[in-house]
């Protein structure tokens, strides 16, 4: 077994167990209410569990890797706060009812849905099932913040998830990333410390690039107010493979009948932009 592999057994062991899960989500509730650190005396009752020695062994096994203690105190470490986001949040069976969003599919103009994809949440039309975005689950859902909310999140996990990639960074363990780029023009992003292997089209690099931003903010439009999936630039459809050797995709933004056209590497770097204005956009 890699050293990698036992350190993971080890992790999960230690919360392989549900008391100790209830543990974890008793701290974090009195982490959020301000009472931390709790006293034994308090915890004890919380957890349920009256008899000592196995409450004392099932904090034995979380303690110092999850729980921080102090003359009797127990609070979580912020290893711990993750490991309980981790166990009350992604493992839980959530609603899988699609939300549907505020925006029309920029290829056949079907209503754009927000959908549980394989412990993801993916953007997709819910007429040509074209996918328009994609994310890891936030720790939030519809149910608890509602709808608009829930996609105001959604839309920040999506911008984080690509900013870090255009970084040259993983999203998941925030090591550098190998780029390649697929036949269809999209990119593949590797991380070879987590194993992560991250998709996107050249549109999503482009969703903070200053060319970009302000191009549209002088057409009146602030990019970073609107929703990602909204910004047809992000498209698969707004990209289209120019050369392969070198690698080049060109990126077409359009505002009020003005161009901009972002060409991009096999890098994903940005090495030239074009501009076409109309009349209207004088």
């Amino acid at each position: 077994m890699t050293d990698d592999a036992a350190a993971a057994e080890a992790y999960f062991e230690s919360l392989a167990d549900p008391t100790r899960i209830r543990i974890l989500a008793v701290l974090a509730r009195a982490d959020a209410a301000g009472e931390t650190p709790l006293p034994y005396s308090d915890l004890q009752p919380r957890v349920g569990v009256r008899d000592n020695g196995r409450l004392n062994y099932h904090l034995s096994r979380l303690d110092g890797r999850f729980l921080a203690r102090d003359d009797g105190e127990y609070a979580l470490r912020p290893s711990g706060r993750f490991a309980h986001l981790v166990a009350v949040r992604c493992c839980r069976d959530a609603d899988r009812s699609p939300v549907e969003t505020d925006a029309d599919c920029h290829a056949c103009g079907g209503r754009l849905v927000a959908r549980r994809d394989d412990g993801a949440f993916v953007v997709a039309c819910s007429e040509c099932e074209r996918t328009a975005a994609r994310a890891a689950t936030p720790f939030v859902t519809p149910s608890e913040v509602g709808r608009a909310a829930f996609l105001d999140a959604l839309d920040r996990t999506i911008r984080e998830r690509a900013g870090f990639l255009s970084r040259g960074l993983c999203p998941w363990c925030r090591s550098p990333t190998a780029l390649s780029a697929d036949a269809d023009g999209r990119f593949c992003h590797r991380c070879a410390s987590c194993s992560g292997v991250h998709r996107t089209t050249p549109g999503e690099l482009l969703v903070d690039h200053p060319e970009v931003v302000a191009f549209h903010r002088r057409h009146g439009v602030d990019v970073g107010e609107r929703r990602v999936w909204t910004l047809p630039f992000v498209a698969s459809e707004a990209a289209s493979v120019r050369s392969r050797d070198p690698w080049r995709v060109a990126v077409a933004v359009s505002v009020d009948g003005s161009d901009l056209t972002c060409v991009l590497d096999g890098d994903g770097a940005v090495v030239s932009t074009s501009r076409r204005t109309s009349l209207r956009g004088i």
